[in-house]
C-alpha cells in the first residue's frame, strides 16, 4: 500500500473511533440526564446513516505489500466490525419510556456528527497535503514511518481492548469506557501532531534525495567469504579446514601455513601489521576522533571493505562504545564517490546531499534545526518546485548546521566515505577537499572513515595513528579467495594434490592488488578447463604481467585478431556511451543493442519504419546470445546486471516490461581508464570511428525500441529518455539526421503500435511537450522542438501546420522558446505561428481540464513559466525575440513583481 493510501485509512480509523467512542460513552450519559442533554448540546438525527457514512471512509482497494500494510487493513477491518455490533445494538436498544436508550443515542450521535464532520473536513485537507508526497515516499520512508507504525500498533492494541468490551459493558460502566477512551486519545495524539509534521519532513527529504543515491553501494560486490575478517577478529581466528588434511586453526597459524620456507617470514610480518592495524582502527571506532584514513592501491579492495564495514554489526557495536560514554545517540550514514560519468556521485553536492539525507532520514527530528528556514517556509505553505527545493549554496549551509560544534548536544556523528580518488577534479580540488573532511571531523561529535588511492594530496588526510594502508594486509584475503576459487571449480579433481604452490605464487606476484589476483585466477580455471597440467599453469602465472594494465593489455593479446577487434569494439561502446548517467537521470543501453554493433556500418540499420523486421530474433534470446559473447570475449573486463532503479522505477518497470533491463558495465574502474587511455587514442578509435558518434548510439536505442513491445517502449521512454530532455539537455540535443528524427517519431505513435508513450507526469515549467495528465500523449515534434532540432522541426510544420497548437497545453513555439533556442523561434514565426496564439497554460499540480483553464497568448505564459522557476536569464535572446515582435506589448508586465505563492 502506498504511503498517502495509509496514511489516509489511518485518518478514517481515527475518525470513526472517536465518532463511535462518543456515541457509546455519551448515549449513557444522556440515558442518565433527566434533561436528556450534554454539555455539547446533542439534537435528534440518523445515527445509523452517519455511522455508515463514517465507516465508509475505511474501505481501502490498495494492495498490502507489506506487514505493516496488514495491520492496517486488520485494523480497518476490525473498525468495520465494530460499526456492525453498534448499528445491530442500535436496532435493539430502543424500548418504551420517557427515558429511552433509542432516543437518548440518536440525540448523543447528532453531537457528534456536527463535531465530526469538522475532523473530517480537516482530515481530508491532511490528505490533500500529503498527496503531493507519493511519488517519493516508499524512497524516504524511514524513522518517521516507523514511529507511525509503532503509532498505529498500540493504536490497534487499544482498539482490541474496547472491542473485547461487550456493549452491555460500555453502557453500564460509563467510567471505565471513559478511562479507555482517554488513553486511546492520549495514544493518538502523537499520530496526529506526526501528521502535521510529516507532510514537511517528506517534503525536505525527499528534495535532498537523488536517484543515484545508493547505485555504487549496489554496485560493489560482496567480499569473498572469510575474507576481510581480520579487520574484527571474528572469521581467522576460528578458521578450520576440515576438508584438506590437517586443519589449521587460528590466523597465525593459517597465515604460516599459506607461504611455506622463504615466505614465512612475510606471512608473519603481515600478520604483525594486521593485529596493528585492526587495533589503531578499533581504538579509533571505540573511543577516536578526526579523520581515519584507509589507503590502497586501485584493485585492492577499498570499496569491497568500506561496503563490509559499514553493513558489519561489530562497527555498530564499537560506535556505540564511543556514543554511551557520552550518553548521546549515534548517527551514521556513508557515501561512495563514483567516478561512472555520473556528476553527482563524483562531486562535494553528492556527498552532502547523501550523509543528510541519510542522517535526516533516520533522525528526522533534527530536520528542523538543519533547514530552519525551508522548515518555517513549508508551515507557511511556501511554493517550491518539487526538485528544486535547495540550491547548492542551501545544501552546503544545511550540513555545515549538522557539523558544527554543539549544535546537536545529544548526537554524534560518524561518517564513511569511499572513493576520495573518483572526486572529479584536479589536485587542488583534492586538497581543498582533505581541508573540508577534516573541519568537519574538528567537532569532538563527529568522525569520519575515508578511503582513496595513494595519492600525496591525500598523506595528510589522517594522522600516522589513524590510518593504514590497505594492500599490505590482503595476501591471506587473497589466499583464501584463490583457494575457495579454485576448489570449488568442477575441474579441481585433477590438480588437487598440487595446487596450493599455485595459490601461493598468486598471493605474491598479486602485491595485495585483489582485483589482479581475481582476473588472473579467472585466467588458470580457464586453463583448468582445458586440463592444463600444473606446469603449463605455472608457466601461464609467470608469464602474465604485474600491472593492471599490462594484465588487461594481455587479456586481449590472448584473443585472435578478430575475437580482439569485437572485443575492443564491445570495450570502445560502453567507456563512450554518453547517455549513462549524467546527474540524476541517465537512459541505459539494453545489453541486446551489442549484438547490432556491425550493424552500425549498414546505412540503412536500423529500419524507420517504425516496424520490427521479421528477421530480428526475440530480445530474451538476445541478451542470452550477447551475454555469452561478453563471457567470452571480455575476459571479464565487462560484466551485465540489471539496470540500477529506484523503488518507484523498478516498480512501474515491472509492470510493464517482462524483466529486468540488463546493461553493460566494466567489472572495476581501472577497466574504463585503461580503455581511455590504451585504447582510445590508438586502436579503439581507427577501428571502430562510428562508436565515437553520437548518432550511432541513438541509432542502437532506436533499434531497442523498434524490437520492444509496446509495453516496453512506455517504460523505457517514461522512466529513461522523457527525464533525459527537459532536465539534463542530453539527449536529442546533438545533431541528427532527419531520416533518424522520422523513426523516433514513428516508433512512438499509436500508428504501428497501437499505443501512445504517455508521460508518468510534468516537472515545473517544463511541461513543454507533454501533458500533465496520465492518460495524454507526448508530442514528439514539441519535444525535440524544446531540444532544438531547428530543421526537422520547420520541416515538419512547413509540411502540415501544427493541427492543435493550443490543444493539451502544448504549442510547438512555446516550446521552442522554452528549450532557448532563438533562431528556431524566429523560423516558426516566419512559418505563420505567432507569440500571439491563445493556449491553456497547464499548472502545476492541477488536474482542471484544459476548457476550464483560462487562455493565454504564447509569449506571456513563457514568460510566467521563466520568471516563476527562475529561468528568464538563461533565455535572454528568446526575450529579445519577443520583444521585438510589434503585436507584443509588455508594458503591463514590466513594472510588475511576480510572487512565487501567488
Amino acid at each position: 500500500m502506498d504511503p498517502i493510501t495509509a496514511l489516509s485509512l489511518a485518518s478514517g480509523i481515527l475518525t470513526f473511533i472517536d465518532f463511535a467512542g462518543k456515541i457509546v460513552a455519551g448515549t449513557y450519559e444522556i440515558y442518565r440526564s433527566t434533561a436528556s442533554t450534554t454539555e455539547e448540546n446533542a439534537h435528534i438525527g440518523d445515527i445509523a446513516a452517519d455511522l455508515t457514512e463514517i465507516t465508509s471512509k475505511l474501505a481501502t482497494t490498495a494492495p498490502a505489500r507489506t506487514s505493516h500494510d496488514v495491520a492496517l487493513h486488520d485494523l480497518a477491518s476490525k473498525c468495520n466490525a465494530i460499526s456492525i455490533e453498534l448499528q445491530n445494538l442500535i436496532t435493539t436498544l430502543q424500548v418504551s419510556g420517557t427515558h429511552t436508550t433509542w432516543k437518548s443515542l440518536k440525540m448523543r450521535s447528532k453531537a457528534c456528527v456536527r463535531s465530526q464532520r469538522s475532523s473530517v473536513v480537516e482530515a481530508s485537507n491532511v490528505k490533500s497535503k500529503l498527496s503531493q508526497l507519493e511519488d517519493t515516499m516508499s524512497n524516504i520512508s524511514g524513522e518517521t514511518a516507523t514511529r507511525l507504525s509503532l503509532l498505529r500498533e498500540d493504536m490497534l492494541k487499544n482498539v482490541k481492548r474496547l472491542l473485547d468490551d461487550s456493549s452491555t459493558t460500555f453502557i453500564s460502566a460509563t467510567g471505565m469506557v471513559k478511562d479507555e477512551l482517554w488513553e486511546l486519545r492520549q495514544s493518538l495524539e502523537p499520530m496526529a501532531l506526526k501528521m502535521k509534521t510529516l507532510p514537511r519532513e517528506n517534503a525536505i527529504l525527499q528534495n535532498i534525495f537523488f536517484s543515484a543515491i545508493n547505485l555504487r553501494e549496489e554496485s560493489i560486490r560482496d567480499p569473498e567469504t572469510g575474507t576481510f575478517g581480520w579487520i574484527f577478529e571474528d572469521d581467522e581466528d576460528d578458521w578450520t579446514d576440515d576438508e584438506h588434511d590437517g586443519a589449521a586453526e587460528g590466523q597465525q597459524h593459517a597465515e604460516q601455513t599459506v607461504l611455506q620456507t622463504d615466505q614465512e617470514r612475510k606471512a608473519m610480518e603481515s600478520l604483525e601489521r594486521k593485529v596493528q592495524a585492526r587495533e589503531i582502527f578499533l581504538s579509533w571506532l571505540k573511543s577516536g576522533g578526526g579523520v581515519f584514513h584507509i589507503s590502497g592501491k586501485a584493485g585492492s579492495g577499498k570499496s569491497t571493505l568500506m561496503k563490509f564495514l559499514c553493513h558489519h554489526e561489530r562497527t555498530n557495536e564499537e560506535l556505540q562504545t564511543w556514543v554511551t560514554s557520552k550518553k548521546k545517540t549515534l548517527v551514521f550514514a556513508s557515501f561512495y564517490f563514483w567516478n561512472s560519468g555520473d556528476n553527482i556521485q563524483m562531486s562535494l553536492e553528492g556527498l552532502l546531499r547523501s550523509v543528510l539525507f541519510e542522517t535526516l532520514k533516520r533522525c528526522p527530528e533534527l530536520i528542523p534545526a538543519v533547514f530552519p528556514e525551508h522548515w518555517n517556509g513549508l508551515e507557511n505553505d511556501m511554493f517550491y518546485v518539487p526538485g528544486d527545493l535547495f540550491k547548492n549554496a542551501d545544501i552546503t549551509k544545511a550540513f555545515d548546521n549538522l557539523a558544527a560544534d554543539g549544535t546537536f548536544p545529544n548526537h554524534r556523528f560518524c561518517f564513511f566515505i569511499d572513493g576520495l580518488d573518483e572526486y572529479k577534479g584536479e589536485s587542488q580540488d583534492y586538497l581543498e577537499l582533505v581541508k573540508t573532511l577534516q573541519r568537519w571531523a574538528s567537532s569532538e561529535d563527529v568522525k569520519i572513515c575515508a578511503s582513496s588511492r595513494p595519492y600525496i594530496e591525500f598523506d595528510n588526510l589522517g594522522l600516522e595513528n589513524r590510518k593504514f594502508h590497505l594492500h599490505q594486509y590482503t595476501a591471506y584475503d587473497i589466499y583464501l579467495f584463490s583457494r575457495q576459487m579454485i576448489e570449488k571449480d568442477d575441474n579441481f579433481d585433477y590438480i588437487k594434490d598440487s595446487y596450493l604452490g599455485l595459490v601461493d605464487r598468486v598471493v605474491e606476484m598479486s602485491e595485495g592488488v585483489f582485483l589482479w589476483a581475481r582476473l588472473v585466477v579467472s585466467s588458470l580455471l580457464a586453463g583448468m578447463l582445458r586440463h592444463d597440467t600444473i606446469k603449463s599453469l605455472e608457466e601461464k602465472l609467470e608469464v602474465t604481467p604485474r600491472g593492471i594494465d599490462e594484465l588487461y593489455d594481455s587479456i586481449l593479446d590472448s584473443l585472435d585478431a578478430h575475437d580482439r577487434k569485437r572485443a575492443v569494439q564491445m570495450l570502445f561502446a560502453t567507456a563512450y556511451y554518453p547517455f549513462a548517467k549524467d546527474k540524476d537521470f541517465g537512459v541505459p543501453l539494453n545489453c541486446l543493442t551489442y549484438g547490432w554493433l556491425d550493424e552500425l556500418d549498414n546505412p540503412d540499420f536500423p529500419p524507420v519504419d517504425g516496424r520490427k523486421p521479421t528477421s530480428w530474433r526475440p530480445a530474451s534470446t538476445m541478451v542470452k546470445d550477447v551475454q555469452r559473447q561478453l563471457k567470452s570475449l571480455a575476459k571479464g573486463l565487462l560484466d551485465t546486471a540489471a539496470a540500477p532503479l529506484t523503488e518507484l522505477m523498478r516498480e512501474y518497470w515491472e509492470s510493464q516490461a517482462p524483466g529486468p533491463l540488463m546493461v553493460v558495465q566494466f567489472s572495476h574502474r581501472t577497466v574504463k581508464d585503461f580503455v581511455i587511455r590504451r585504447l582510445g587514442p590508438n586502436e579503439g578509435g581507427s577501428q571502430h570511428p562510428s562508436l565515437l558518434e553520437a548518432e550511432s548510439y541513438y541509432r542502437l536505442i532506436l533499434a531497442d525500441l523498434t524490437l520492444g513491445t509496446p509495453e516496453y517502449r512506455r517504460a523505457y521512454w517514461n522512466i529513461f529518455m522523457l527525464s533525459a530532455v527537459p532536465y539534463n539537455r542530453s539527449l536529442f540535443y546533438h545533431a541528427l539526421s532527419s531520416r533518424l528524427l522520422d523513426g523516433f517519431s514513428r516508433v512512438l505513435s499509436s500508428e504501428h503500435n497501437n499505443s501512445h508513450v504517455h508521460a508518468m507526469g510534468v516537472h515545473g515549467g517544463h511541461g513543454y511537450f507533454f501533458e500533465g495528465a496520465d492518460d495524454k500523449p507526448m508530442s514528439f515534434i514539441r519535444m525535440i522542438a524544446y531540444a532544438g532540432q531547428k530543421d526537422y522541426v520547420l520541416r515538419e510544420i512547413s509540411a502540415k501546420p501544427d493541427p492543435c497548437q493550443g490543444e493539451y497545453h502544448l504549442h510547438v513555439l512555446l516550446s521552442a522558446a522554452s528549450g532557448g533556442h532563438r533562431d528556431l523561434v524566429s523560423g516558426l514565426i516566419a512559418n505563420g505561428l505567432s507569440l500571439t496564439d491563445m493556449i491553456q497554460p497547464f499548472t502545476l499540480g492541477s488536474d482542471s481540464k484544459a476548457s476550464e483553464d483560462p487562455s493565454l497568448p504564447v509569449w506571456l505564459v513563457f514568460l510566467a513559466y521563466n520568471i516563476y522557476y527562475d529561468e528568464l536569464t538563461d533565455n535572454l535572446d528568446v526575450l529579445e525575440v519577443i520583444l521585438n515582435e510589434s503585436w507584443v506589448d509588455v508594458t503591463p508586465c514590466m513594472f510588475c513583481s511576480m510572487s512565487k505563492k501567488g
